[in-house]
């Protein structure tokens, strides 16, 4: 469900105002960046990194004149718990680690990089929003959380106002002594933060450094950013560490963390493009309610386990065929013909499936936690009636485990009989697919379990004489001519 529809209202004046129209229940990749209220114009907002920075400062004092356990390090380190504001409206889906606050034990870590930080001659507030760099297990989600708890009244008389405009009822709640003003959503019967769009940054992918290549197409990402900067500050003389190795880097050449936080001053925060949405945001929503409605699926019942699977392998056969001849495979693509991130797809695939699931009576739930990680998606009638399917992109590296270990896995921890695989082919992997293709066939021949493999091409079509060849490796071409 959108933010929007929650509140009754439309959401084009939604963001019109400048909120940030969510979906609920729905994991997001965005966060508030810090670094967007340098330029920012919400009115409510303005002077808020001021705020932000000050209250950082503040905390950096405490720390300079800090001894071990005494008085003053027990308030610094306090000072760097912030809890996690649950009503904040970025579409967090309850399985997702995004928005868990700031915890005791970041918030020790954080205290001890910033005494060394500080013990080197360098007390700059910043520091705090550049520690998703080097500090382990901290993301730019804890330093949205943070913004967020910080300008909890700020946003709280942002709200109030849109509250105003589009004449919905408005709650006041007190979070850990800070006092916000928040929407409440008849529809929800609860109370929400209304976030403003313009201060939305995207996750960027990468967990440390060692894989900030792989978002290096983003340059809204935070990481990316500082990436940046990093590699114009430091040249080549140092590449592809790990954050404990950059944090330990940084505190040796105190010099080059100095020109680090110079850059980052200096340094355009850019918002996430709504408009082009680099990421597959926001348009999976819109698009695959119009796609639903436009190509209507009849399906048979879905009673029994095997008439849930049969259902589902059919949205699944109807997903590959909007792709591969409707045109949807677009959206799998930026500006640029780059694939966009794997979430995209598998957001993409859930609106579709969703909106045929809704109209058969089944759930479909994202990433459910199996007690062995999320698998991507889990489709059900009632308790026993269950079916796994796991979406990957061809360009994931370990999709082959996807196949051979993750969703064997995920059946039997989900007590599933039946899964489906589904590979969509975003470039010319065609190695990648005859290997698992190989791979679906032995395990076929060794009498073990298979999950159904379904390949999806949302390449740009190819001419004859180049698809010759590229697609002999058809799995189980029986049973995909039957569904035909």
């Amino acid at each position: 469900m959108l933010l929007s529809e929650s509140l009754g209202v439309p959401s084009a004046r939604l963001w019109k105002l400048g909120v940030f129209d969510s979906y609920l229940g729905v994991d997001s990749l965005l966060h508030v960046d810090p670094a967007r209220l340098r330029s920012t114009r919400i009115q409510e907002l303005r002077g808020s990194y001021k705020q932000f920075q000050g209250y950082f400062a503040r905390i950096l004092d405490l720390i300079a004149a800090a001894k071990p356990g005494d008085a003053l390090e027990r308030q610094a380190i306090r000072g760097l718990i912030f809890p996690e504001i649950r009503e904040a409206a970025l579409g967090y889906a309850e399985a997702s680690n995004a928005g868990r606050g700031v915890n005791l034990d970041v918030a020790k870590r954080l205290y001890a990089t910033a005494k060394a930080i500080v013990d080197a001659g360098i007390q700059n507030p910043s520091i705090f929003e550049i520690a998703v760099l080097f500090e382990e297990k901290f993301g730019p989600d804890l330093i949205s959380d943070m913004t967020i708890f910080l300008l909890l009244e700020d946003l709280g008389r942002f709200n109030q106002r849109v509250a105003d405009k589009l004449g919905l009822r408005t709650v006041s709640r007190t979070v850990h002594g800070t006092k916000g003003t928040f929407v409440h959503s008849k529809s929800q019967g609860q109370a929400m933060l209304l976030i403003p769009h313009s201060v939305l940054a995207d996750l960027p992918v990468a967990t440390d450094w060692s894989e900030i290549d792989g978002v290096s197409a983003y340059n809204t990402s935070l990481r990316k950013r500082i990436n940046e900067v990093v590699q114009k500050a430091w040249s080549k003389r140092v590449k592809r560490l790990s954050k404990s190795d950059y944090k330990a880097v940084l505190l040796q050449h105190p010099d080059l963390l100095r020109e680090l936080l110079s850059n980052y001053a200096k340094a355009k925060a850019e918002p996430y493009d709504f408009d082009s949405d680099p990421r597959g945001q926001v348009i999976w929503h819109r698009a695959s309610r119009e796609y639903a409605k436009k190509h209507p699926l009849r399906l048979g019942p879905a009673h029994t386990t095997d008439e849930v699977y049969s259902v589902v392998l059919q949205i699944c056969e109807h997903f590959k065929h909007l792709v591969e001849q409707k045109g949807l495979n677009d959206l799998l693509f930026d500006a640029d013909d780059k694939p966009k991130i794997e979430k995209a797809s598998q957001l993409l695939f859930f609106g579709i499936a969703d909106s045929y699931c809704f109209a058969n009576g089944l759930d479909i739930s994202r990433e459910p936690q199996t007690g062995r990680g999320p698998a991507d998606f889990k489709v059900s009638k009632g308790y026993h009636e269950r079916v796994i399917v796991e979406v990957k992109l061809s360009s994931n590296g370990k999709f082959l485990d996807g196949l051979t270990a993750q969703l064997p896995t995920y059946l039997h921890a989900e007590k599933a009989k039946q899964g489906i695989f589904l590979v969509i082919r975003v470039g010319e992997h065609e190695k990648k697919l005859k290997r698992i293709a190989k791979a679906y066939r032995e395990l076929k021949v060794e009498g073990k379990s298979a999950p159904k493999l379904i390949i999806v091409d949302a390449t740009a079509k190819l001419s004859a004489s180049r698809l010759k060849g590229i697609f002999d490796y058809d799995p189980d071409p029986v049973e995909e001519d039957t569904l035909c």
